[in-house]
């Protein structure tokens, strides 16, 4: 056992940028040739604006985004297009995170703590199923828990005191890993050990694996 994880029973981690790669240009790319005359405000749509939130919040539903999307753009993107160019964010997901999380779900619980929606979801569930075999990221860890389904978004309190309250023994014997500043401190703050990956593969080193 990796002596950075002795005195845990919880591993918690985020997808994007941590087990699941992202490619936010593609999405951008992809819009601006859907919306060339939106491009200015195309990048709005993945940052962290009111509706990127409602919508991974459960706010929104997935039609109601497009709507709300198309709106904002000046647009009328059908919604196939809208999904295949919104799903465009999720890149690889390397077999050997899979695997890591399978490795340590034996001796930890293991969750995950996502921002993310319902296009994504679909999407990422579905590419597991697809290049595994398996049934979804839960055949990988024992809760995923999104943002959109409970309604609670990083890096508000009430998102780590709904996973404390219903995941941990104690907050100080988890780990969060997680690839923004802003969602590590708020962990730490209300008591859990946290750590911000700058990339991908860094895990293996937090965890003492490489």
């Amino acid at each position: 056992m990796p002596s950075r994880l002795s005195q845990l029973d919880t591993i918690i981690f985020d997808l994007g940028n941590v087990i699941v790669d992202l490619q936010p240009q593609a999405v951008l790319d992809r819009f601006a040739e859907l919306a060339p005359d939106a491009s200015r405000d195309i990048p709005a749509l993945i940052k962290d604006t009111d509706l990127l939130i409602k919508y991974e919040t459960g706010k929104f539903t997935s039609e109601e985004f497009v709507t709300a999307c198309n709106e904002f753009l000046g647009a009328d993107i059908h919604a196939d297009d809208f999904s295949e160019a919104w799903n465009l964010m999720i890149g690889d997901i390397p077999e050997r995170r899979l695997d890591l999380l399978k490795e340590l779900a034996q001796s930890y619980q293991v969750l995950i703590l996502s921002n993310t929606n319902e296009f994504h979801e679909i999407f990422f569930e579905d590419k597991i199923r697809k290049e595994r075999g398996v049934s979804g990221l839960d055949h990988y860890v024992h809760h995923p828990i999104y943002s959109h389904l409970i309604g609670l978004r990083k890096p508000k309190a009430d998102i780590y005191e709904y996973v404390i309250e219903n995941y941990l023994t104690s907050p100080s014997k988890a780990l969060f890993l997680d690839d923004k500043a802003e969602n590590v401190e708020a962990a730490i703050a209300v008591g859990m050990q946290s750590e911000q990956v700058e990339y991908p593969d860094q895990i293996f080193k937090i965890l003492g694996y490489e």
